[in-house]
């Protein structure tokens, strides 16, 4: 029987996430970039649950992750982003995964 942690807070959450990823095979390193991007979303949240937040809640983010980052390193933010939604998808915490249908950070050419 799998159980869900619908009223957990974000630290359950990023804990889940963090185990999942490393069973993915993911690198030590890449697993702590996730967590830390993840982790500067629920901190830009102010702590809300996951279903509360907006697309515009997650646009507003990145729009203020991105200044003077690098492109690539808001794009792996957005990878993050997407790999944690998608997580909290699967485990039955969010319904769908629309939520983090986001534009990329432009390339520079």
């Amino acid at each position: 029987m799998r159980t869900t942690h619908r009223a957990a807070g974000f630290p359950v959450l990023l804990r889940g996430f963090r185990l999942a990823l490393a069973v993915e095979g993911l690198r030590p390193k890449t697993v702590n970039n996730y967590l830390r991007d993840a982790e500067s979303l629920t901190k830009h949240s102010e702590g809300r649950s996951p279903r509360s937040i907006s697309p515009n809640d997650i646009r507003a983010y990145i729009a203020t992750f991105q200044d003077g980052r690098a492109p690539k390193t808001v794009r792996e933010a957005q990878l993050a982003l997407r790999r944690f939604f998608g997580f909290l998808v699967r485990e039955g915490e969010l319904v769908s995964m629309g939520l983090v249908r986001l534009g990329e950070a432009h390339r520079p050419r």
